[in-house]
């Protein structure tokens, strides 16, 4: 393998943890927007061209790539030695490098890497129209042009390069990975095999007894929910709560745990979920309708003059969207 990765095909689901929802040794993958259903070795699927790449000052780094590689590798005989036996949950530095390792999922997919793109992009355009409006030495016409002139502006004029999402996103990872260390974890068996989506893998629940759906985050979760192969699922669960309901003798259970998982994920996914044939087959033909990345709100008239352009699924009202956000998830291995 050269040893320069800039160009290289970055696997944001790696093939050692994809070969835990394999069936005799492929990974069914399920399109959210066709509904179709192809086999494929692990090697071959969940990778971007460059996903992790930076561009500075014209110049390419593969810093990043090269740093999420060592999270992978310290975190993969954790994951073995949790899908070898149960009971087992790890504890000391194995659960720090698990929870470092969960928190950079959560963060390099290409969903979340997108939104982080969009919400950035907003954020500085509304600052611009905010300058724009206010300059009191341009006449209303002037203002008007450059307001129009701004708004034109394809994706990516203010995003500052390529890779700029995922850096921004890595600002937080320090503090995801606190947050679920401190947690209280345990591993619950599926009864049937599960699956895997290319977004966000974690499945965060609300309150003690509600399944993972809905938008709580990180810090107002009671449970988040990751699975560690088709067959383990870990949850995180907040320890005050946690303590509360054991001192009332209650316990958190569902039944059909497995089916339950696997159709929230389906729901979930922005692009494509990964799992045994055995278990995506019945989402074969079953395509779901694209959804928002984000919901941004704000700004007063003129910026809802263009709030679609965030909230719109791509490809619909603005086609230059599907060449820029649109994921280019491509067969082959780095």
């Amino acid at each position: 393998m050269s040893s320069d990765q800039t160009n290289a095909k970055h696997h944001f689901i790696q093939r050692w943890f994809l070969e835990y929802f394999a069936e005799h040794g492929k990974v069914a993958v399920w399109k959210r927007d066709d509904g179709s259903i192809r086999e494929s070795l692990p090697i071959n699927i969940a990778s971007v061209k460059g996903l992790y790449t930076l561009i500075h000052d014209g110049k390419k780094d593969d810093s990043i790539e090269k740093d999420v590689t060592k999270v992978e590798n310290s975190a993969e005989q954790i994951i073995r030695n949790i899908n070898s036996r149960l009971p087992y949950s790890p504890t000391g530095n194995d659960k720090f490098l698990l929870a470092r390792y969960i928190a950079l999922q959560y963060l390099r997919t290409p969903e979340s890497i997108r939104r982080s793109e969009l919400h950035f992009d907003w954020a500085v355009r509304m600052q611009t129209l905010a300058d724009i409006n206010n300059d009191e030495s341009m006449t209303e016409q002037e203002k008007a042009t450059q307001r129009d002139h701004m708004l034109n502006l394809s994706w990516g004029e203010y995003t500052q390069g390529q890779g700029s999402g995922l850096a921004r996103n890595l600002l937080a990872w320090k503090t995801l990975t606190e947050c679920l260390e401190a947690r209280s974890w345990h591993i619950e068996a599926f009864s049937k095999p599960s699956l895997i989506i290319s977004d966000s893998p974690l499945g965060f629940c609300a309150s003690f007894g509600k399944l993972p759906v809905g938008n709580t985050g990180f810090k107002d979760a009671y449970g988040i929910w990751f699975p560690l192969s088709s067959t383990r699922l870990l949850i995180m669960e907040n320890i005050p709560v946690v303590k509360f309901f054991d001192s009332l003798g209650v316990r958190w259970n569902f039944p059909n745990l497995d089916k339950v998982w696997n159709e929230i994920q389906i729901r979930k996914t922005y692009i494509e979920a990964y799992g045994p044939i055995s278990i995506m087959e019945q989402f074969r033909g079953k395509k779901l309708k694209e959804k928002p990345l984000s919901n941004i709100q704000g700004g007063g008239k003129v910026l809802d003059s263009f709030s679609g352009y965030y909230n719109e699924p791509p490809k619909k009202k603005y086609p230059f969207r599907q060449k820029n956000l649109e994921p280019i998830i491509e067969e082959g291995g780095s």
